[in-house]
């Protein structure tokens, strides 16, 4: 039997659904029931394509896909950029390395180093599964903090559980000041009522963009899933069955709360595509994406999205990305083509970005 002819079949809503293994799929082919591309010449081919100077290639070599959609990226924030351009000195492989890729002129450039060094100590590097771009982006911005941040050793501990924001905000500041915090760091409260004893918790944590879990329930090609939806139910209410209640010394039922109190200046909206534990990706139902997005009053404007397409083991990291007073660019490694815009309901949305208007 040919490989192109190994179907598997399963159902949904009650209905049989054929399709192939997404590593077995032709380029062209597109899942008719979710929406999903398995190749970006699926959705922009090659000859409808027209290149441009205007931004610079990253090489494709060694598997760089992962690291370059976050170059591409990351390159197109101003105020990243213009401050990294002004450092007269920098710390740390890390950044060293980053910052020779972000003043090169070289076009494409090679960022085979910058990975070599993440292969050092990021966790997304260990094990033999293909590192994820979600999880390499937060340990390098998590990195080059730690390169940038010349705060002094606070004088006391960050408090686990306290009700108080702007003394546990002071302290926090105190510890963390770098450029990365103050771009992409947002400060969230999670406000805990245990249902047994009715006592309330209230805790605040930094967080470096929001996961979006996938909704368990897949739709259909016609019907897509609300991102502001999706934003409502996760800083929304929920139940917590396993609470460890400190009054009640067992863990016990609770309701929580997630509140953004301080908004990021870059906000980041991850899709929880992938089931680590199963080592395997989740049904792509199809996601209607906003280019203008508010968030508890504040206006976030669209500027960066990541793809991810084909399966767990095989699949690829492709870029669209907007800079600033310019269009849309769809950035396939060295290739940097210019199109009309990001398409509005797609099932390969990874991550978004948006900056406060």
């Amino acid at each position: 039997m040919c490989i192109r002819d190994r179907w598997y079949q399963r159902r949904v809503h009650g209905e049989k659904v054929y399709r192939l293994f997404a590593s077995e799929m032709k380029p062209w082919t597109q899942s008719k029931t979710y929406g999903e591309f398995y190749s970006i010449e699926a959705i922009y081919p090659k000859e409808k394509l027209t290149p441009t100077l205007e931004m610079n290639g990253l090489l494709k070599g060694e598997d760089l896909s992962q690291v370059n959609v976050i170059l591409h990226i990351l390159f197109q924030v101003p105020a990243l950029t213009d401050f990294l351009r002004k450092l007269s000195r920098v710390e740390g492989d890390v950044l060293t390395e980053f910052v020779r890729l972000l003043k090169s002129t070289k076009n494409p450039e090679n960022a085979l180093l910058l990975k070599r060094l993440m292969e050092r100590g990021f966790a997304a590097f260990k094990g033999t599964r293909k590192p994820d771009a979600y999880i390499c982006l937060q340990e390098l911005l998590e990195t080059i903090h730690a390169s940038l941040n010349h705060a002094p050793r606070p004088t006391q501990a960050l408090p686990k559980d306290e009700a108080d924001y702007s003394r546990w905000a002071v302290i926090q500041k105190g510890k963390d000041a770098s450029i990365i915090y103050d771009i992409f760091a947002g400060h969230l409260a999670r406000d805990t009522i245990c249902q047994a004893c009715g006592s309330r918790y209230r805790s605040f944590e930094v967080c470096f963009g929001i996961t979006l879990p996938i909704p368990p329930t897949p739709r259909t090609f016609e019907k897509a899933h609300s991102m502001e939806e999706m934003l409502r139910n996760q800083l929304g209410e929920t139940v917590v069955e396993q609470y460890p209640c400190a009054r009640c010394r067992r863990p016990c039922r609770a309701v929580q709360k997630k509140t953004l109190l301080k908004h990021p200046n870059v906000l980041m909206i991850h899709y929880q595509r992938f089931d680590m534990t199963a080592k395997r990706k989740r049904e792509d139902p199809i996601i209607n994406k906003t280019s203008y997005l508010e968030l508890s009053g504040v206006n976030y404007n669209l500027f960066a999205v990541v793809l991810h397409i084909g399966d767990f083991n095989n699949g690829e990291f492709h870029a669209f990305v907007k800079p600033l007073h310019k269009g849309w660019f769809l950035c396939n490694n060295e290739r940097i083509s210019a199109v009309e815009d990001v398409p509005k309901d797609f099932a390969n949305y990874y991550i978004l970005f948006y900056t406060r208007a």
